[in-house]
């Protein structure tokens, strides 16, 4: 009779152990679950958020050279404008979006406007200061502003992981009868035959500039890794 309580007890003690360890495998696996769950959609408001901060600047870019566009239409004959006014400075292409909260831009119909610098030569540091992104929440908690640049912008703004930085290539017609065979910073596609311009290319007369090839890269840190996103998008002046 001792020997079988002894046995029922040693069955017991091995079965709450069992019971125990399976419990606890289970709560382990609920909560990789929950924390992969944080994680992923963690990572997908940041890609959404990647995402937006680049269509911003495509449609910015948009919107300036409409806005040139109307302006050209309201001179009559004798224009003053270009088309692609305020989408270069010179032979410098790249370009962060500055956010003045004091003035609206009619060149891009918002308070946003490209701020063109030469990359060139820039050291890493330096360059990843430029391209950061500063967010600031307005009244509405559900709205923010986000922004490469703080000048004039307002107190309180705080650097995001996010970094962006827009590229506004000039694209020259390269179909052309008196075309060169190639012209200096410029590649060539080899379907269009047109030439895509980094900074310090121009177009000339014989290839003349016919649109803008917009890049935007964004690049934002993530759970210790960095992760990043390009949106490329064509920009004609069709008109």
């Amino acid at each position: 009779m001792r020997k079988f309580l002894k046995n029922q007890r040693g069955q017991s003690l091995i079965e709450l152990s069992v019971a125990v360890g399976l419990t606890s495998m289970a709560l382990l696996a609920i909560v990789s679950l929950v924390l992969v769950g944080i994680m992923t959609q963690k990572r997908s408001a940041n890609y959404y958020t990647a995402v937006n901060l680049a269509r911003e600047a495509i449609e910015i870019a948009r919107n300036t050279r409409d806005s040139n566009w109307l302006k050209i239409e309201a001179e009559q004959g004798a224009p003053t404008t270009n088309w692609d006014d305020n989408l270069y400075q010179f032979d410098i292409y790249s370009a962060v979006l500055h956010f003045d909260s004091g003035n609206f831009f009619p060149e891009t119909q918002s308070r946003f406007l490209f701020k063109f610098i030469d990359t060139r030569g820039m050291n890493e540091a330096t360059l990843a200061q430029i391209k950061t992104i500063y967010k600031k929440t307005l009244s509405n908690p559900l709205v923010s502003i986000y922004t490469n640049s703080i000048e004039n912008f307002c107190s309180g703004c705080e650097a995001t992981s996010f970094k962006r930085l827009v590229y506004l290539k000039p694209i020259c017609d390269g179909t052309g009868p008196n075309v060169p065979a190639s012209l200096d910073k410029c590649e060539r596609d080899a379907s269009s035959r047109h030439f895509y311009c980094d900074n310090g290319g121009l177009c000339t007369s014989d290839a003349p500039k016919i649109g803008i090839r917009a890049i935007v890269e964004v690049n934002w840190q993530e759970a210790g890794r960095n992760s990043g996103l390009k949106l490329v998008d064509d920009i004609y002046n069709w008109r």
